[in-house]
Protein backbone atom coordinates (compact mmCIF):
# COMPACT_ATOMS: atom_id res chain seq x y z
CA UNK A 1 0.00 0.00 0.00
CA UNK A 2 3.30 2.04 0.63
CA UNK A 3 3.75 2.28 -2.86
CA UNK A 4 0.45 2.85 -3.87
CA UNK A 5 1.11 6.55 -5.36
CA UNK A 6 3.90 4.76 -7.80
CA UNK A 7 3.24 5.97 -11.60
CA UNK A 8 4.20 2.43 -13.01
CA UNK A 9 4.15 1.70 -16.90
CA UNK A 10 1.07 -0.15 -16.64
CA UNK A 11 -0.77 2.13 -14.72
CA UNK A 12 0.19 5.26 -17.10
CA UNK A 13 -0.62 3.01 -20.40
CA UNK A 14 -4.37 2.37 -18.25
CA UNK A 15 -4.70 6.05 -17.63
CA UNK A 16 -4.05 6.60 -20.88
CA UNK A 17 -6.85 4.57 -21.97
CA UNK A 18 -9.30 5.57 -19.80
CA UNK A 19 -9.03 9.67 -19.93
CA UNK A 20 -9.72 9.10 -23.71
CA UNK A 21 -12.43 6.70 -23.28
CA UNK A 22 -13.93 9.35 -20.51
CA UNK A 23 -13.23 12.46 -22.11
CA UNK A 24 -15.94 11.43 -25.30
CA UNK A 25 -18.18 9.53 -23.10
CA UNK A 26 -19.11 13.61 -22.26
CA UNK A 27 -19.77 16.06 -24.59
CA UNK A 28 -18.78 18.36 -24.38
CA UNK A 29 -15.80 17.89 -21.42
CA UNK A 30 -14.98 20.96 -19.99
CA UNK A 31 -13.18 22.21 -17.51
CA UNK A 32 -12.75 25.63 -15.86
CA UNK A 33 -10.70 27.21 -13.44
CA UNK A 34 -7.70 24.70 -14.41
CA UNK A 35 -5.02 27.30 -13.30
CA UNK A 36 -6.17 27.22 -10.11
CA UNK A 37 -4.31 24.05 -9.80
CA UNK A 38 -0.95 24.28 -7.83
CA UNK A 39 1.55 22.42 -9.57
CA UNK A 40 4.44 22.86 -6.33
CA UNK A 41 2.34 21.33 -3.57
CA UNK A 42 0.54 18.66 -2.36
CA UNK A 43 -2.82 18.99 -3.07
CA UNK A 44 -5.99 17.41 -1.72
CA UNK A 45 -9.10 17.38 -4.07
CA UNK A 46 -12.82 17.88 -2.81
CA UNK A 47 -15.89 17.35 -5.17
CA UNK A 48 -19.16 17.14 -4.39
CA UNK A 49 -20.68 13.38 -5.60
CA UNK A 50 -22.89 12.61 -7.75
CA UNK A 51 -21.79 9.36 -9.71
CA UNK A 52 -19.85 6.39 -7.95
CA UNK A 53 -16.87 6.15 -10.45
CA UNK A 54 -17.90 8.50 -13.04
CA UNK A 55 -16.80 11.60 -10.13
CA UNK A 56 -13.05 10.35 -9.82
CA UNK A 57 -12.37 9.71 -13.44
CA UNK A 58 -13.54 13.30 -13.17
CA UNK A 59 -11.10 14.52 -10.71
CA UNK A 60 -8.69 12.37 -12.54
CA UNK A 61 -8.87 13.71 -15.94
CA UNK A 62 -7.52 17.33 -14.22
CA UNK A 63 -5.08 16.00 -12.71
CA UNK A 64 -1.40 16.84 -14.56
CA UNK A 65 -0.06 13.81 -16.35
CA UNK A 66 3.45 13.15 -14.12
CA UNK A 67 1.43 13.20 -10.79
CA UNK A 68 -0.75 10.51 -9.41
CA UNK A 69 -4.54 11.40 -7.34
CA UNK A 70 -5.21 8.42 -4.75
CA UNK A 71 -8.75 8.21 -3.52
CA UNK A 72 -10.45 7.04 -0.80
CA UNK A 73 -13.35 5.07 -1.00
CA UNK A 74 -16.16 3.69 1.48
CA UNK A 75 -14.27 0.22 2.94
CA UNK A 76 -17.19 -2.23 2.08
CA UNK A 77 -16.02 -2.23 -1.24
CA UNK A 78 -12.80 -4.14 -0.50
CA UNK A 79 -14.05 -7.36 0.48
CA UNK A 80 -13.37 -9.51 -2.29
CA UNK A 81 -9.62 -9.87 -2.77
CA UNK A 82 -10.02 -9.79 -6.41
CA UNK A 83 -11.70 -6.49 -6.68
CA UNK A 84 -9.53 -5.45 -3.62
CA UNK A 85 -6.15 -5.61 -5.90
CA UNK A 86 -8.20 -4.19 -9.00
CA UNK A 87 -8.81 -1.09 -6.41
CA UNK A 88 -5.36 -1.02 -5.05
CA UNK A 89 -4.32 -0.52 -8.53
CA UNK A 90 -6.76 2.26 -9.85
CA UNK A 91 -5.27 4.09 -6.80
CA UNK A 92 -7.72 3.87 -4.44
CA UNK A 93 -7.84 3.02 -0.53
CA UNK A 94 -10.37 1.95 2.11
CA UNK A 95 -12.00 4.67 4.42
CA UNK A 96 -13.59 3.26 7.12
CA UNK A 97 -17.47 4.54 8.47
CA UNK A 98 -19.51 4.62 12.10
CA UNK A 99 -21.59 1.98 9.37
CA UNK A 100 -19.05 -0.52 9.23
CA UNK A 101 -18.31 -1.07 13.09
CA UNK A 102 -16.24 1.06 15.95
CA UNK A 103 -14.01 -1.57 15.57
CA UNK A 104 -13.12 -1.36 11.91
CA UNK A 105 -12.62 2.34 12.39
CA UNK A 106 -8.50 1.90 13.78
CA UNK A 107 -8.19 1.25 9.71
CA UNK A 108 -8.40 4.73 9.32
CA UNK A 109 -5.12 5.11 10.73
CA UNK A 110 -3.57 3.44 8.03
CA UNK A 111 -5.18 4.53 5.49
CA UNK A 112 -4.79 8.48 6.59
CA UNK A 113 -1.40 7.63 7.59
CA UNK A 114 -0.38 6.83 3.83
CA UNK A 115 -2.76 9.79 2.09
CA UNK A 116 -0.23 12.16 4.49
CA UNK A 117 2.84 10.51 2.96
CA UNK A 118 1.16 10.98 -0.58
CA UNK A 119 0.67 14.57 0.01
CA UNK A 120 4.35 15.14 1.95
CA UNK A 121 5.54 13.44 -1.11
CA UNK A 122 3.99 16.40 -3.79
CA UNK A 123 0.83 13.66 -4.66
CA UNK A 124 -2.50 14.48 -4.74
CA UNK A 125 -5.11 12.97 -3.09
CA UNK A 126 -9.21 12.89 -4.23
CA UNK A 127 -11.48 12.78 -1.61
CA UNK A 128 -15.25 13.43 -1.87
CA UNK A 129 -15.80 15.02 1.78
CA UNK A 130 -19.91 14.35 1.21
CA UNK A 131 -19.20 11.24 2.56
CA UNK A 132 -21.38 8.86 0.11
CA UNK A 133 -23.54 9.96 -3.26
CA UNK A 134 -26.56 11.72 -3.88
CA UNK A 135 -28.46 12.23 -7.26
CA UNK A 136 -29.95 15.32 -6.38
CA UNK A 137 -28.02 18.85 -7.14
CA UNK A 138 -27.48 19.84 -3.43
CA UNK A 139 -24.58 19.50 -1.34
CA UNK A 140 -25.08 16.91 1.66
CA UNK A 141 -23.18 18.19 5.02
CA UNK A 142 -19.33 17.10 4.88
CA UNK A 143 -17.07 14.76 6.53
CA UNK A 144 -14.81 15.64 8.32
CA UNK A 145 -11.72 13.06 7.46
CA UNK A 146 -10.28 15.47 4.74
CA UNK A 147 -9.58 18.09 7.38
CA UNK A 148 -8.29 15.67 9.69
CA UNK A 149 -5.48 14.76 6.97
CA UNK A 150 -4.93 17.67 5.24
CA UNK A 151 -3.54 19.18 9.08
CA UNK A 152 -1.60 16.01 9.80
CA UNK A 153 0.04 16.44 6.27
CA UNK A 154 0.15 19.97 7.10
CA UNK A 155 1.90 19.27 10.19
CA UNK A 156 5.48 19.07 9.27
CA UNK A 157 5.59 22.42 7.83
CA UNK A 158 4.16 24.80 10.45
CA UNK A 159 3.10 27.79 8.99
CA UNK A 160 4.53 27.74 5.92
CA UNK A 161 2.10 27.26 2.75
CA UNK A 162 2.03 23.81 1.74
CA UNK A 163 -1.04 21.57 1.79
CA UNK A 164 -3.77 23.01 -0.32
CA UNK A 165 -7.63 21.83 -0.59
CA UNK A 166 -8.86 22.79 -4.08
CA UNK A 167 -12.75 22.31 -4.42
CA UNK A 168 -14.16 21.06 -7.42
CA UNK A 169 -17.78 21.20 -8.55
CA UNK A 170 -18.62 18.30 -10.83
CA UNK A 171 -22.21 19.32 -13.05
CA UNK A 172 -22.82 16.62 -15.40
CA UNK A 173 -26.15 16.87 -18.17
CA UNK A 174 -27.44 13.31 -17.39
CA UNK A 175 -26.32 11.42 -14.34
CA UNK A 176 -27.04 8.24 -16.93
CA UNK A 177 -26.65 9.28 -20.49
CA UNK A 178 -23.54 9.15 -22.87
CA UNK A 179 -23.08 11.99 -24.91
CA UNK A 180 -23.99 14.65 -22.43
CA UNK A 181 -22.32 17.60 -20.96
CA UNK A 182 -19.17 17.39 -18.18
CA UNK A 183 -18.42 20.72 -16.48
CA UNK A 184 -15.64 21.01 -13.94
CA UNK A 185 -15.74 23.80 -12.13
CA UNK A 186 -12.14 24.68 -10.03
CA UNK A 187 -12.30 27.15 -7.28
CA UNK A 188 -9.59 28.75 -5.51
CA UNK A 189 -7.02 26.57 -3.49
CA UNK A 190 -8.11 26.80 0.49
CA UNK A 191 -4.76 26.89 2.15
CA UNK A 192 -4.05 24.54 4.77
CA UNK A 193 -1.32 26.34 7.20
CA UNK A 194 -3.68 29.33 7.86
CA UNK A 195 -5.99 26.68 10.38
CA UNK A 196 -2.51 25.33 11.85
CA UNK A 197 -2.51 27.97 14.83
CA UNK A 198 -5.90 27.48 15.66
CA UNK A 199 -5.54 23.39 15.51
CA UNK A 200 -3.00 23.90 18.30
CA UNK A 201 -5.46 25.61 20.30
CA UNK A 202 -8.54 23.24 19.36
CA UNK A 203 -8.76 20.48 16.74
CA UNK A 204 -11.52 20.40 16.79
CA UNK A 205 -13.06 23.77 15.87
CA UNK A 206 -10.07 24.28 13.50
CA UNK A 207 -12.16 21.65 11.60
CA UNK A 208 -15.29 23.07 12.11
CA UNK A 209 -13.73 26.39 10.21
CA UNK A 210 -12.46 24.26 7.35
CA UNK A 211 -15.80 22.35 7.12
CA UNK A 212 -17.17 25.63 7.15
CA UNK A 213 -15.11 27.17 4.73
CA UNK A 214 -15.10 24.19 1.91
CA UNK A 215 -19.00 23.99 1.64
CA UNK A 216 -19.06 27.41 0.73
CA UNK A 217 -16.47 26.80 -1.88
CA UNK A 218 -18.14 23.57 -3.07
CA UNK A 219 -21.19 25.78 -3.16
CA UNK A 220 -19.96 28.21 -5.52
CA UNK A 221 -18.40 25.95 -7.74
CA UNK A 222 -22.03 23.63 -8.39
CA UNK A 223 -25.72 24.17 -8.92
CA UNK A 224 -26.75 23.82 -4.79
CA UNK A 225 -30.20 23.59 -5.27
CA UNK A 226 -30.82 23.56 -1.14
CA UNK A 227 -34.15 22.52 -0.60
CA UNK A 228 -35.92 19.71 0.75
CA UNK A 229 -39.39 20.80 0.65
CA UNK A 230 -39.66 22.35 -3.23
CA UNK A 231 -36.25 21.01 -4.47
CA UNK A 232 -38.20 18.92 -8.26
CA UNK A 233 -39.97 22.60 -8.81
CA UNK A 234 -36.82 24.68 -8.07
CA UNK A 235 -34.84 21.74 -10.03
CA UNK A 236 -38.13 22.31 -13.03
CA UNK A 237 -37.97 26.45 -13.35
CA UNK A 238 -33.84 25.92 -12.94
CA UNK A 239 -33.63 24.22 -16.12
CA UNK A 240 -36.30 25.58 -18.02
CA UNK A 241 -34.85 29.04 -17.49
CA UNK A 242 -31.42 28.32 -18.01
CA UNK A 243 -31.14 29.51 -21.65
CA UNK A 244 -33.49 32.61 -21.18
CA UNK A 245 -31.21 33.52 -18.72
CA UNK A 246 -28.02 33.43 -20.71
CA UNK A 247 -30.52 35.49 -23.54
CA UNK A 248 -31.36 37.92 -20.52
CA UNK A 249 -27.66 38.61 -19.84
CA UNK A 250 -26.47 39.01 -22.91
CA UNK A 251 -24.72 35.68 -23.45
CA UNK A 252 -24.50 33.19 -25.83
CA UNK A 253 -26.42 30.35 -24.57
CA UNK A 254 -23.48 27.43 -24.11
CA UNK A 255 -23.01 24.89 -21.78
CA UNK A 256 -20.68 27.15 -19.67
CA UNK A 257 -23.02 30.26 -19.73
CA UNK A 258 -26.05 28.00 -18.74
CA UNK A 259 -24.16 26.46 -15.79
CA UNK A 260 -23.47 30.42 -14.39
CA UNK A 261 -27.03 30.77 -14.91
CA UNK A 262 -28.02 27.85 -13.19
CA UNK A 263 -26.00 28.59 -10.29
CA UNK A 264 -28.03 32.29 -10.26
CA UNK A 265 -31.20 30.72 -10.54
CA UNK A 266 -30.70 28.25 -7.84
CA UNK A 267 -29.18 30.63 -5.40
CA UNK A 268 -32.22 33.35 -6.13
CA UNK A 269 -34.75 30.41 -5.53
CA UNK A 270 -33.07 29.27 -2.22
CA UNK A 271 -33.38 33.03 -0.85
CA UNK A 272 -37.49 33.28 -1.99
CA UNK A 273 -37.78 30.19 -0.08
CA UNK A 274 -35.84 31.66 2.73
CA UNK A 275 -37.74 35.26 2.55
CA UNK A 276 -40.89 34.71 1.09
CA UNK A 277 -42.33 31.11 1.76
CA UNK A 278 -45.38 32.16 0.00
CA UNK A 279 -44.25 33.75 -3.19
CA UNK A 280 -41.79 30.08 -3.02
CA UNK A 281 -45.58 27.94 -3.11
CA UNK A 282 -46.92 29.47 -6.04
CA UNK A 283 -43.83 29.52 -8.01
CA UNK A 284 -43.29 26.02 -7.07
CA UNK A 285 -47.33 25.15 -8.56
CA UNK A 286 -46.48 27.13 -11.68
CA UNK A 287 -42.97 25.20 -11.84
CA UNK A 288 -45.20 22.10 -11.87
CA UNK A 289 -48.06 22.83 -13.83
CA UNK A 290 -45.11 23.68 -16.71
CA UNK A 291 -43.33 20.46 -15.93
CA UNK A 292 -46.72 18.23 -16.36
CA UNK A 293 -47.44 20.50 -19.43
CA UNK A 294 -44.37 19.27 -21.27
CA UNK A 295 -44.96 16.08 -20.53
CA UNK A 296 -47.98 15.89 -22.50
CA UNK A 297 -46.72 17.73 -25.04
CA UNK A 298 -43.70 15.79 -25.51
CA UNK A 299 -41.59 19.10 -25.62
CA UNK A 300 -38.19 19.94 -23.89
CA UNK A 301 -38.38 23.27 -21.86
CA UNK A 302 -35.35 24.99 -23.98
CA UNK A 303 -37.52 25.55 -27.25
CA UNK A 304 -39.52 27.48 -25.00
CA UNK A 305 -36.82 30.48 -25.06
CA UNK A 306 -35.98 30.03 -28.66
CA UNK A 307 -37.77 31.39 -32.18
CA UNK A 308 -39.89 29.48 -33.64
CA UNK A 309 -38.91 27.54 -37.07
CA UNK A 310 -39.85 29.79 -40.30
CA UNK A 311 -41.02 27.33 -43.36
CA UNK A 312 -37.62 27.93 -45.01
CA UNK A 313 -35.70 26.71 -41.77
CA UNK A 314 -37.94 23.78 -41.50
CA UNK A 315 -37.04 22.46 -45.34
CA UNK A 316 -33.46 23.60 -44.80
CA UNK A 317 -33.27 21.56 -41.99
CA UNK A 318 -34.73 18.09 -42.95
CA UNK A 319 -32.58 18.74 -46.06
CA UNK A 320 -29.65 18.22 -44.32
CA UNK A 321 -30.90 15.20 -42.24
CA UNK A 322 -31.84 13.71 -45.99
CA UNK A 323 -28.42 14.40 -46.99
CA UNK A 324 -26.48 12.99 -44.33
CA UNK A 325 -28.84 10.14 -43.76
CA UNK A 326 -26.15 7.38 -44.89
CA UNK A 327 -23.17 8.58 -43.15
CA UNK A 328 -25.63 7.68 -39.61
CA UNK A 329 -26.48 4.41 -41.39
CA UNK A 330 -22.97 3.37 -41.66
CA UNK A 331 -22.20 4.85 -38.32
CA UNK A 332 -25.56 3.09 -36.65
CA UNK A 333 -24.60 -0.43 -38.60
CA UNK A 334 -20.76 -0.42 -37.29
CA UNK A 335 -21.73 0.86 -33.80
CA UNK A 336 -25.27 -0.46 -32.34
CA UNK A 337 -24.04 -3.29 -30.79
CA UNK A 338 -21.28 -1.82 -28.49
CA UNK A 339 -23.28 0.72 -28.16
CA UNK A 340 -26.43 -0.95 -26.44
CA UNK A 341 -24.16 -4.39 -25.19
CA UNK A 342 -23.30 -2.29 -22.00
CA UNK A 343 -26.76 -1.28 -21.47
CA UNK A 344 -28.29 -4.75 -22.38
CA UNK A 345 -25.12 -6.54 -19.11
CA UNK A 346 -26.52 -4.03 -16.99
CA UNK A 347 -30.19 -4.22 -16.55
CA UNK A 348 -29.36 -8.14 -16.78
CA UNK A 349 -27.88 -8.17 -13.55
CA UNK A 350 -30.40 -6.17 -12.33
CA UNK A 351 -28.41 -3.15 -10.65
CA UNK A 352 -30.70 -1.22 -9.20
CA UNK A 353 -29.72 2.32 -8.50
CA UNK A 354 -29.51 4.62 -10.92
CA UNK A 355 -26.27 6.73 -9.42
CA UNK A 356 -24.28 3.71 -10.44
CA UNK A 357 -25.68 3.54 -13.98
CA UNK A 358 -23.24 5.54 -16.27
CA UNK A 359 -20.03 4.18 -13.86
CA UNK A 360 -21.19 0.42 -15.10
CA UNK A 361 -22.12 1.46 -18.69
CA UNK A 362 -18.72 3.03 -18.93
CA UNK A 363 -16.40 0.48 -17.62
CA UNK A 364 -18.23 -2.18 -19.83
CA UNK A 365 -18.16 0.24 -22.90
CA UNK A 366 -14.17 0.07 -22.08
CA UNK A 367 -14.37 -3.32 -23.07
CA UNK A 368 -17.39 -3.81 -26.00
CA UNK A 369 -16.19 -1.30 -28.15
CA UNK A 370 -12.12 -1.77 -28.78
CA UNK A 371 -13.94 -6.02 -29.50
CA UNK A 372 -16.41 -5.26 -31.37
CA UNK A 373 -14.27 -2.50 -33.38
CA UNK A 374 -11.60 -5.76 -33.36
CA UNK A 375 -13.83 -8.71 -34.38
CA UNK A 376 -15.87 -6.34 -36.87
CA UNK A 377 -12.88 -5.69 -39.20
CA UNK A 378 -11.36 -8.81 -38.80
CA UNK A 379 -14.76 -10.05 -40.63
CA UNK A 380 -14.33 -8.03 -42.96
CA UNK A 381 -10.84 -8.33 -43.73
CA UNK A 382 -11.41 -12.43 -44.11
CA UNK A 383 -14.02 -11.65 -46.88
CA UNK A 384 -11.58 -9.42 -49.03
CA UNK A 385 -8.03 -9.12 -50.14
CA UNK A 386 -6.29 -6.49 -47.57
CA UNK A 387 -3.34 -5.25 -46.08
CA UNK A 388 -2.33 -3.52 -42.97
CA UNK A 389 -2.85 -0.29 -44.40
CA UNK A 390 -6.49 -1.46 -44.96
CA UNK A 391 -6.92 -3.15 -41.69
CA UNK A 392 -5.73 0.20 -39.40
CA UNK A 393 -8.41 2.00 -41.82
CA UNK A 394 -11.14 -0.08 -40.89
CA UNK A 395 -10.40 0.38 -37.01
CA UNK A 396 -10.31 3.88 -37.27
CA UNK A 397 -12.73 5.12 -39.77
CA UNK A 398 -15.68 2.75 -37.30
CA UNK A 399 -15.56 4.95 -34.04
CA UNK A 400 -15.53 7.93 -36.35
CA UNK A 401 -18.40 6.85 -38.45
CA UNK A 402 -20.45 6.34 -34.72
CA UNK A 403 -18.91 9.73 -33.65
CA UNK A 404 -21.16 10.94 -37.09
CA UNK A 405 -24.10 9.06 -36.27
CA UNK A 406 -24.53 10.04 -32.73
CA UNK A 407 -24.35 13.86 -33.76
CA UNK A 408 -26.94 13.11 -36.56
CA UNK A 409 -29.16 11.84 -33.65
CA UNK A 410 -28.89 14.64 -31.40
CA UNK A 411 -29.48 17.00 -34.83
CA UNK A 412 -32.44 14.90 -35.65
CA UNK A 413 -34.24 14.93 -32.26
CA UNK A 414 -33.24 18.63 -32.12
CA UNK A 415 -35.37 19.21 -35.06
CA UNK A 416 -38.15 17.28 -34.73
CA UNK A 417 -38.53 19.30 -31.66
CA UNK A 418 -38.33 22.49 -33.34
CA UNK A 419 -41.05 21.48 -35.83
CA UNK A 420 -43.01 19.89 -33.40
CA UNK A 421 -43.26 23.06 -31.08
CA UNK A 422 -43.31 24.71 -34.05
CA UNK A 423 -46.66 23.17 -35.13
CA UNK A 424 -48.25 22.93 -31.30
CA UNK A 425 -47.43 26.71 -31.01
CA UNK A 426 -49.44 27.68 -34.23
CA UNK A 427 -51.94 25.00 -33.26
CA UNK A 428 -52.63 26.48 -29.72
CA UNK A 429 -54.26 23.87 -27.82
CA UNK A 430 -55.06 23.58 -24.44
CA UNK A 431 -51.75 22.39 -23.30
CA UNK A 432 -49.87 24.40 -24.96
CA UNK A 433 -51.34 27.86 -23.75
CA UNK A 434 -51.10 26.23 -20.07
CA UNK A 435 -47.34 25.71 -20.42
CA UNK A 436 -46.80 29.45 -21.96
CA UNK A 437 -48.25 30.87 -19.51
CA UNK A 438 -46.46 29.06 -16.70
CA UNK A 439 -43.19 29.90 -18.35
CA UNK A 440 -44.44 33.34 -18.89
CA UNK A 441 -44.84 33.71 -15.14
CA UNK A 442 -41.08 31.95 -14.19
CA UNK A 443 -39.50 33.96 -16.26
CA UNK A 444 -40.96 37.43 -15.77
CA UNK A 445 -40.95 35.59 -11.60
CA UNK A 446 -37.62 34.28 -11.73
CA UNK A 447 -34.87 35.83 -14.56
CA UNK A 448 -32.97 38.66 -13.31
CA UNK A 449 -32.23 41.49 -15.47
Amino acid sequence: MEKIARLTLKYRMARFYVMRAFKKFYRPYLVRGQENIPTDSPVIFTANHLNALMDALALLSITPKNRSITFLARADIFKQKTIARFLTFAKIMPAYRMRDGLTNLAGNNESFGHTEAILQEGNYIGIMPEGAQGEERKMRPLVKGVFRIALSAQEPFGAQPKVKIVPVGIDMGDLIKFGQPLILNIGKPIEVSQYMESARDNVAHAMNLMRDELAQRLHEQTVDIASDEYYEQMETAIYSLDTAQCLVDGNTPNELNRFDSRRKLAARLCQIEKENPVKMKEIAQKAEVFKQQLKKLKLRPWLFAVKPYSCGQTILALLGLLISLPAFLIGFITNIIPFVTPVWIRKAIKVKYSGFYSSIDYGLALISFPLFYLINTLIICSLTTWNLLFFLVLLIVQPLFGKLAFEWYRIMRKTIGMISYTHKLKNGNNAMKEAQEAYSYLSKTLLYK
